[in-house]
């Protein structure tokens, strides 16, 4: 007798069949009977034995299976189904299914680890009746009408969202949203989750210009921005380079075996790999679509305690005790003890009164097969971005079913977070449906939600095979980064090594001998890695799009055919919408503080005695529609910014206006507007009422500046503060100084809003 716990079963002598084993929905002809089933389906070889192939069930893994009625097999029969009808609560059982050949049983089990789950939908862009369930939260209801944009950015956008959060705390009973994009989702994410009570400690201190002195020299940032630390970042990514090697050795096999200075290191490392597997019995290798994820996850989460590294279950989060209940009552999980628990989910921390409703934005880019983008680009052309959302109580594509948009591959509406990865042929009944988690995540994590909202390189990735001259350009810049990291591993090992130890010392034990020795291996055979990869350099082109974040995913329709599942790449919302104002335009929040901690500074020029724009992050403009010929719109590669209009044009001249009058008197940019809004279905933002919005762009004024003091000016003198770029502050990092001046600076800019922020909190 031989048991598995698979879903997919295939003959291990000679693949004479193949067994499917699911729940699904149907309705059968006869007996007529509609509902959930548990169907085995079977595809054989021809002269395959005559058999029998049974279904049962039990309530516990050593209880007595119950059979059910059997089918024959006979020997020339290709493939057929056999369906048990099953009630709701037959869906905690675990199911069995038992095949019969020449008279010996081969019996595989499977533990059906389903749910139902709540389905969120509208019936058309002006209908969000169902849509957004906060919205009846008695935390959240009375305050709908206020929320706060924290932009993108990598570890600046987290320094400064981290600044900006320090003032608006003492406000966070009356905002009712947090949205927030790349490193504004790890800044609001580890505000809302972390278990840090202390505001001074998680936030670090609010002081006034004339003391910033006195907070140079500190030897940690503040709890929310020790990841952003010089060295750290550089740190996890080697070392999850290094958990990436076994993949890569089997991708490049042959290009390694022709280069000899190479393949020796290789193997010496997979075997380490290998050896430290063994050692620690955890699977340290990871597959590409991991590697951002997980280096998020290490670098800036598991430092604030929300995150476990090598574990099954990822930090799993919901909104409070309550919504944690009803998945663990409702949804049949006791039978997930030995895989999801209580405990394994991640509640707000409720210690200083609820915080404002959290959305992390991320972007649907395109499906994983080439096939499936032909057809998704054929049917979208421009502006195949689709909006997606991580919230507490749910996640999903970001638009409503009847949106042109809703194809083959995407349908409408939200469904709760526990229902992450489950299978389309699950039904959607009386707006719930059938969660297959099938033992493993039935949820995303917080790694998983802002990773893919921070992910920026995908825009690159994704798009590998459509770009003109992909090979050499990113040989060049693999040429680039290798010689980068190469001179940064040698220049700064004693440091990093240092960092790590003590990095190590808050993570988990076990974690901490493992990566003390993957850093060892790293620091001697990494360099032969980058200039592997450089000498590879033209033909990695060809795995650049595994690197990209990836899911199978499916969006229920209301009142429709469910699409399937397919396999999509995720990147960062920052490749079209990078203020994750679109997430408040859908929910008609009437009043919203837009933070735009960009890189890119606001500049003017004369030309003929006219002060003209010059420069200005493109986002911006192109929610206006406003996109001059050789304008100022710089797409990002592979972003989108077409498509995003939600303001009149005209409207963009009057900002830009207000904007200019605060730089020509020397003051912080900070605008505020009132709007009408244009209807925009690809996004789902209704049309026809009124918004307010405050708008505050990056900026530093000489009259803040020049009253630091020469060790202050120091430190604000250095990288191109405040526009120091995304990527050098989140790969390289920053020093604890800068993030000292960075976090006040943003701090004292929304102390500077402060009449128009309580006048807006108050409405």
């Amino acid at each position: 007798m031989l048991e598995q716990q698979v879903s997919t079963l295939r003959d291990p002598a000679n693949s004479n069949w193949v067994i499917q084993f699911e729940v699904t929905s149907r309705t059968l002809h006869w007996p007529a009977k509609s509902g959930y089933y548990i169907r085995a389906s079977y595809e054989l070889q021809p002269g395959h034995p005559s058999g029998e192939i049974m279904i049962g069930s039990s309530t516990s893994l050593g209880g007595t299976v119950s059979w059910g009625e059997g089918q024959k097999i006979e020997s020339n029969a290709a493939n057929n189904s056999l369906f048990q009808h099953i009630n709701d609560e037959d869906l905690s059982k675990i199911w069995w299914v038992k095949l019969t050949f020449d008279g010996e049983d081969m019996i595989y089990r499977r533990y059906i680890y389903y749910s139902f789950a709540d389905v969120y939908s509208g019936n058309s862009i002006n209908d969000s009746s169902e849509l957004f369930p906060e919205r009846e939260h008695k935390e959240y209801k009375n305050r709908i009408n206020t929320g706060v944009c924290f932009s993108g950015g990598g570890t600046r956008a987290l320094v400064m969202g981290m600044g900006q959060m320090r003032y608006l705390q003492q406000f966070q009973d009356k905002i009712g949203y947090f949205s927030s994009v790349s490193g504004g989702s790890w800044a609001s994410s580890i505000y809302a989750y972390s278990t840090e009570s202390d505001v001074e400690t998680l936030l670090g201190k609010a002081v006034n210009p004339e003391d910033y002195q006195s907070q140079l020299g500190a030897e940690k940032a503040p709890t929310m921005c020790v990841g952003a630390q010089k060295g750290w970042f550089s740190l996890w990514t080697i070392i999850n380079i290094v958990r990436m090697v076994p993949y890569f050795m089997y991708q490049f096999k042959n290009q390694i075996d022709m280069d000899p200075t190479t393949s020796s290191d290789f193997q010496k490392m997979f075997d380490r790999i290998a050896e430290l597997d063994k050692k620690y019995k955890l699977d340290l290798k990871i597959t590409p679509n991991r590697f951002w994820i997980d280096t998020v996850g290490l670098n800036f989460f598991m430092m604030n305690g929300m995150y476990k590294p090598l574990t099954e279950n990822r930090d799993l989060f919901t909104l409070d005790e309550n919504s944690l209940n009803t998945i663990l009552e409702g949804n049949a999980l006791a039978s997930l003890s030995k895989v999801v628990t209580k405990d394994s989910f991640r509640t707000l921390n409720v210690t200083n009164g609820y915080p404002p409703y959290l959305i992390m934005n991320s972007l649907m880019l395109r499906p994983e097969s080439s096939l499936n983008n032909i057809i998704f680009n054929f049917i979208h052309k421009k502006g195949g971005h689709i909006g997606y959302e991580y919230t507490p109580l749910y996640q999903g594509a970001a638009f409503n079913a009847q949106t042109k948009l809703a194809n083959q591959f995407v349908g409408g509406g939200n469904t709760a977070m526990h229902a992450y990865g489950s299978n389309a042929s699950a039904a959607v009944k009386d707006n719930k449906i059938l969660v297959m988690s099938q033992g493993s995540i039935p949820s995303a994590s917080l790694a998983v939600a802002s990773g893919t909202s921070s992910s920026a390189f995908a825009g690159v990735t994704s798009s590998i095979g459509a770009l003109k001259n992909t090979e050499e350009i990113l040989g060049d810049l693999i040429e680039m980064g290798t010689k980068a990291l190469e001179y940064f591993l040698h220049k700064d090992s004693n440091q990093l090594e240092s960092v790590q130890l003590e990095q190590m010392s808050q993570g988990d034990s076990v974690f901490q001998n493992v990566n003390s020795e993957l850093f060892n291996v790293a620091k001697i055979t990494v360099p032969s890695i980058l200039r592997f990869f450089g000498t590879l350099g033209r033909g990695l082109y060809s795995a650049a799009p595994t690197l990209t974040p990836e899911a199978n995913y499916f969006t229920p329709r209301v009142n429709s055919n469910i699409p399937k599942n397919v396999d999509w790449l995720f990147g960062d919302a920052g490749l079209s919408d990078n203020f994750g104002l679109m997430a408040m335009l859908r929910r008609k929040v009437k009043n919203i503080i837009v933070f735009i901690n960009t890189s890119a500074p606001l500049e003017f020029e004369e030309i003929d005695g006219v002060s003209q724009l010059k420069n200005i992050t493109g986002e911006v403009p192109a929610f206006f529609n406003k996109q001059e010929e050789g304008g100022y719109i710089t797409n990002f590669i592979g972003s989108e910014l077409e498509g995003m209009q939600v303001f009149k044009e005209d409207d963009f001249d009057a900002l830009v206006s207000k904007w200019k009058t605060c730089l020509d008197n020397d003051k912080p940019l900070i605008a505020e507007t009132t709007f009408s809004i244009v209807e925009n279905e690809k996004w789902t933002v209704p049309g026809n009422w009124k918004t307010k919005v405050l708008w505050v762009y990056n900026s530093m004024t000489t009259s803040w500046s020049d009253g630091l003091s020469a060790e202050v000016k120091a430190v604000v003198e250095q990288d191109n503060f405040p526009y120091v770029s995304t990527g050098k502050s989140t790969v390289l990092g920053l020093s604890v100084d800068q993030i000292t001046m960075l976090s006040n600076l943003s701090y004292w800019t929304t102390k500077e809003a402060e009449k128009t922020i309580k006048q807006m909190l108050k409405a």
